[in-house]
């Protein structure tokens, strides 16, 4: 799993993944099923926005659908957020309860954990300016930054206290290309020891 707040280059990096490594399987969420693509929208285009209750429980929803998928993959999984961001945003930066949230994400995955959660740091500034340069923000984008510094604090505790193993990459004064380097040296090694999954 590969996750982090805003402008971090999440999607950049498993873009650029997808060309070295075409037989993983890639998805994201919310979005990775048909239903999720219907629901990310509503989450994040709303206007007004939903309230952060409704899109809890959207996320929730898509998630739900989303791993029937990934129990069906007999490949490695590369996804763009998980539960992680549904803590840090919904219980942390929203307000709505990290214990809680993060019982109702534990709950719903079962022993569906990631063998690794590849953790993209940045700081929000930095994150804003490269959004900004991408094009209009969307509702969880165009938080404030208070907001966001709440969500990084999140995603940073999760990587000290939560017992699947994170590996933290702070991107905050570095390009995606070196980034993207580190990423792949996991990836090789990953291969290395499971040539089946390549």
């Amino acid at each position: 799993m590969i996750d982090g707040p805003v402008g971090a280059g999440k999607t950049s990096i498993i873009d650029l993944l997808k060309n070295e490594y075409p037989k993983f399987f890639y998805t994201r969420e919310p979005g990775g099923t048909e239903l999720g693509k219907i629901l990310r929208e509503l989450i994040l285009d709303s206007k007004p926005s939903l309230s952060a209750w409704t899109q809890l429980y959207l996320v929730l929803a898509d998630r739900a659908e989303h791993l029937v998928k990934l129990k069906n993959s007999d490949t490695l999984i590369v996804s763009d957020r998980f539960i992680y961001s549904t803590i840090a945003y919904f219980g942390a930066a929203y307000g709505l309860g990290e214990d809680f949230v993060t019982n109702l994400c534990r709950v719903l995955i079962g022993n569906m954990i990631p063998d690794l959660v590849i953790l993209l740091d940045v700081d929000p500034k930095v994150g804003r300016t490269r959004k900004l340069r991408q094009g209009p923000l969307d509702n969880l984008d165009g938080m404030p930054l208070e907001f966001h510094s709440i969500a990084r604090n999140s995603f940073l505790k999760q990587a000290q206290e939560f017992e699947e193993p994170f590996l933290v990459i702070d991107t905050t004064e570095q390009d995606i290309s070196k980034t993207y380097q580190m990423i792949k040296k996991i990836f090789d090694q990953i291969i290395s020891n499971s040539p089946k999954i390549a």
